[in-house]
Parts: C-alpha cells; sequence; structure tokens
C-alpha cells in the first residue's frame, strides 16, 4: 500500500490552518465580549427607542434642556444604529449588548479574512492579516455605531474586489445611515476601485449619499463639524494619532512602504493604503482602518517584496545552499516560508495570552456575559436620587461633559450633551459647548455660565477643583453627595452678589 505524502502534507496544512483560523475568531470574540466603553452606548440606545416610539427620525436636539428650548438643530447620521442598539438592549439588557458586541467583533474577523484571501489569494497572508485585525481590535472596542460600520465597509469592500458596483452602493446608503460621519471613506474607497474605468457609479454614489433624512445636509456635516471645531476645546478622539504611541501599528506602516519600494504596486494601490494610512493619523478614532483594511490591501505584494528583498540583500552561501538542498525549493521560496512560520507563531501566542485574560473577564468580571456598570464610573446612585426629585430633574442642570450619555440614558435632561454639533457655533450659533468647558476649568468662567444659562444645580464629579472651591461657599448648598458625585443647588441671589463683587474681577 502506498502512501500520497504531498497529500498528507497538504492536508495537515489546512487542518493547521483551521485550528488558527478557529483561535483567531474565538479570539476576536472574546475581546469584543469584554468591551468597557459603553458612554455613547448610552445614548444610542435612548436615541434607538425615541425613534422607535415616535416613529420619526429627530431634527433637532431632543434630550438637552438647553437644546430643546432654544430649537438648536441637528443632524442625527447615526439614527440607526440607534435602533439596533435599542432592539438589541431591549432582549436582555447589558448582557444582550455583550454578546451582540462579541459576535460583531468575530463576523469582523472573518470578514478581514475573506476580503484579504480575494486580494491576496494566499491563505497563509489571509491569516496574517485575521491576527492583525484580531490582536488590536481592541483598540477601538466600544459600543459605538463603528461597531457596525465594520461588517458593513468589509463587505462593501468585497463586493467592490468582485466588481459587483450596484449591490456597493446598496450597501453604502446601508452605511451612511449607520454612521453618516464616514461618508468620505466610502467614497474614497469605491473612487479607489471605481475610477476610471467605471466613474459612473462612483457619480452615482454622491446621489446614493442623498438617500437619508437629512438629504443633502448630510453632505456638509464634516465640513462644518470640523470648521467648528477651529478654536473649540479639542476632544480626545479627534486628536491627531500619536503614531509612535502604538509600535506595532507603526511597523505596518513601515512594512507598507518596504513593499511600495520593493514591489510593483500600482499607483491605485499606493492611493488607496496611502490614504488609510493618512486617515489613520488624522484622528485617533481612525486607527481603525491601519490594522483593518490596510494588511488586506498591501497583502498581494507581500510575497513580491520578500522575493525582491532576498534576491537583493540575501546573498547565497553555505546555509542557503543547505536549506534549498534540504527543502528542495529556492531561496526565496524558503525566505517566505519562514516569514510565514514566525508570524504565525507570534499571532497564536499573542493570541492565547489574550483568551486566557478575556475569558477570565468573561466568567468572572462579567458575570452571565454582562458589562457591568459601577458607581464610580456612572452617576448610579445620583440620577436614581434626581429620578426620585422631580424638582431637581425638571429644572435647569449644569452637567459634566463626560456623565451626560448616562443622564440621558436614565432620562435626565442635560445642558451640553455628548452631540457637541448641536452645541457649538457652526451649527447653532450656540458657544454652549465652549461655555461648559470653560466653566469645568475655571472658577470664574463657572460662575459667569451659572449666571448667564440661569443654572439651578450643579451635578458633578466632586473631584473638579472648581466643585471643591464653590461647595466652600455660600453661592451653592449640598442636595446630594456620594463618595464620586455630587449635586448642589445655585443661590441666584448670593451667585449674582458674588459676581457683582469686586474681589470677583482682581
Amino acid at each position: 500500500m502506498s502512501i500520497n505524502f504531498s497529500k498528507k502534507k497538504a492536508s495537515d496544512g489546512k487542518l493547521l490552518l483551521s485550528i488558527l483560523f478557529f483561535i483567531a475568531i474565538i479570539t476576536s470574540f472574546c475581546i469584543g465580549a469584554n468591551f468597557d466603553v459603553i458612554n455613547d452606548g448610552f445614548w444610542h440606545i435612548k436615541s434607538g427607542e425615541y425613534i422607535i416610539k415616535n416613529g420619526f427620525v429627530p431634527k433637532g436636539a431632543i434630550f438637552s434642556w438647553y437644546g430643546i428650548a432654544n430649537n438648536l438643530k441637528w443632524i442625527n447620521h447615526e439614527w440607526l444604529f440607534g435602533i439596533v442598539a435599542y432592539l438589541i438592549y431591549s432582549i436582555d439588557g447589558f448582557t444582550s449588548i455583550t454578546i451582540f458586541m462579541g459576535l460583531l467583533n468575530a463576523a469582523a474577523a472573518i470578514l478581514v479574512y475573506v476580503y484579504s484571501y480575494k486580494r491576496c489569494k494566499n491563505s497563509f497572508l489571509a491569516l496574517i492579516c485575521l491576527y492583525c485585525y484580531t490582536l488590536f481590535s481592541f483598540y477601538t472596542m466600544s459600543f459605538r455605531p463603528m461597531m457596525l460600520t465594520r461588517i458593513i465597509l468589509l463587505t462593501f469592500c468585497i463586493l467592490l474586489e468582485h466588481k459587483k458596483y450596484i449591490p456597493s452602493l446598496i450597501i453604502l446608503i446601508l452605511g451612511i445611515n449607520v454612521q453618516g460621519g464616514v461618508y468620505p471613506l466610502y467614497l474614497f474607497i469605491l473612487g479607489c476601485y471605481a475610477l476610471f474605468k467605471h466613474y459612473k457609479y462612483f457619480i452615482a454614489a454622491f446621489i446614493c449619499i442623498l438617500i437619508n433624512p437629512y438629504t443633502y445636509n448630510l453632505y456638509l456635516y464634516d465640513f462644518n463639524l470640523f470648521s467648528s471645531f477651529k478654536g473649540t476645546p479639542k476632544i480626545s478622539e479627534w486628536n491627531y494619532t500619536q503614531i509612535y504611541s502604538y509600535k506595532v501599528l507603526l511597523f505596518i506602516i513601515i512594512i507598507s512602504v518596504l513593499i511600495y519600494w520593493l514591489s510593483n504596486i500600482s499607483i491605485r494601490n499606493i492611493v488607496f493604503s496611502g490614504g488609510l494610512i493618512f486617515l489613520s493619523i488624522t484622528a485617533v478614532r481612525q486607527i481603525l482602518v491601519l490594522f483593518m483594511l490596510l494588511p488586506a490591501v498591501i497583502s498581494p505584494f507581500f510575497k513580491e517584496s520578500i522575493y525582491k528583498f532576498s534576491t537583493l540583500y540575501l546573498p547565497n552561501n553555505k546555509f542557503t545552499a543547505i536549506l534549498e538542498n534540504k527543502f528542495k525549493k529556492s531561496k526565496e521560496k524558503i525566505i517566505i516560508n519562514i516569514c510565514y512560520f514566525i508570524i504565525l507563531t507570534l499571532c497564536f501566542f499573542s493570541s492565547v495570552s489574550f483568551l486566557d485574560d478575556y475569558t477570565t473577564k468573561i466568567f468572572i468580571e462579567h458575570r452571565n456575559f454582562s458589562i457591568t456598570l459601577y458607581n464610580s464610573q456612572y452617576p448610579i446612585d445620583a440620577c436614581t436620587y434626581i429620578n426620585n426629585h422631580p424638582s431637581i430633574k425638571n429644572s435647569r442642570i449644569f452637567n459634566d461633559y463626560n456623565i451626560s450619555p448616562y443622564l440621558i440614558f436614565r432620562d435626565i435632561p442635560t445642558f451640553v450633551d455628548s452631540r457637541t454639533d448641536i452645541f457649538i457655533n457652526g451649527f447653532n450659533k450656540t458657544n454652549s459647548f465652549i461655555d461648559q468647558n470653560n466653566a469645568t476649568n475655571d472658577y470664574r468662567q463657572m460662575l459667569i455660565t451659572l449666571k448667564n444659562y440661569n443654572i439651578d444645580f450643579i451635578f458633578m464629579k466632586k473631584d473638579y477643583m472648581n466643585v471643591r472651591i464653590i461647595k466652600r461657599t455660600n453661592i451653592v448648598s449640598s442636595e446630594y453627595e456620594d463618595p464620586y458625585y455630587i449635586i448642589l443647588k445655585v443661590n441666584k441671589a448670593n451667585l449674582k452678589n458674588a459676581i457683582n463683587g469686586s474681589e470677583f474681577f482682581q
């Protein structure tokens, strides 16, 4: 009886790839299920609830007492994700959200593999791209529209890889209603695939963007938002990425540049991958494209680069001759296999390390697959107190910006909340966002803001310096206090006297 060793070796290789694939997918699920940033997610849940219960997408402020009183307009470009968020939450609260996050991340990981394989036609390279996504997906793991956008973007890219432009336009319409603010990314990717031979689909994409509740106003959203941030306090996720703080991601960029140098990569693919690098550097929240899309985009040119590098910089010697003789392969192929082996080994052990850490969190910290809310993170007890005292709830509350989504989740009207565009000059000719920020950081500005906006109560974390100062004055009296948060009632007569006093301006 003869044994076909080549078939057995191929079978063993497929088995190994399958094992590594499933380990990566399980790791992706565990990372997703261990998300710990839900802050804006509170807001999305309530937004979806509002849309479903009222039957329309709002075009004005609905959660801010200041926004409602002044009829401030609003573009809810993430309205569809809000509906999804509310429906998922309605199943079993935060347990269903936790499982949903795990499934979304696992699905995104599978699509990364599919997209990578479509581009490079190589299982090992596709697996490396999969691990690249899996091991860095925790960087942007939060219950926000970008989680669903990952799935939509990858599906969009896979369809374009097959030149299925009509279905990709349908996906584009879905994507901009889930997260309209990223429509330039869809246009950029479509342009890289469709221009110049299929330019009509690129033109059609501009029409597809109009299919949303705000029609052409969505085009202006990003422009108005960024122009309005001039002179406005920075939001951390929109800061430029300090890429040196992300060492491995910086390494991915360096590898991309080396591939440009060593391979015959087309201008189109240089623009595609270079644009993704540029996006990842311009804002922290956009580093996702660096580990989700960039490896797949450059993967078809990896082998060619290794071949050229080994030819130019690794001369033949006795050691390579021995290897060539032993494995019956060229030096270049041996080096490629060594690279695959080293990278996948590192990926495997990194993934096992993640699994050890995250499975412990799932079964110990996140009991029953549910995120746990602590009073040290969110004003749970303070919000309960407010809801039990309608006189406070129905008043003008000055709130901490960072806790605003949770206040909305607990049905407490806010002054300024995380829908920043509502409260800046470019959208509504208001400086309330700047005033709120200045009041948080400067005591005199706090007194001016309390007076100008006729504030009744201050609801903030206790560790703010301004809170410690004003608490010692007769301007406020303590209404509620716990180890983390405080509610102060404003004495408007004493506030006026403090501002009019000469010592205020010295």
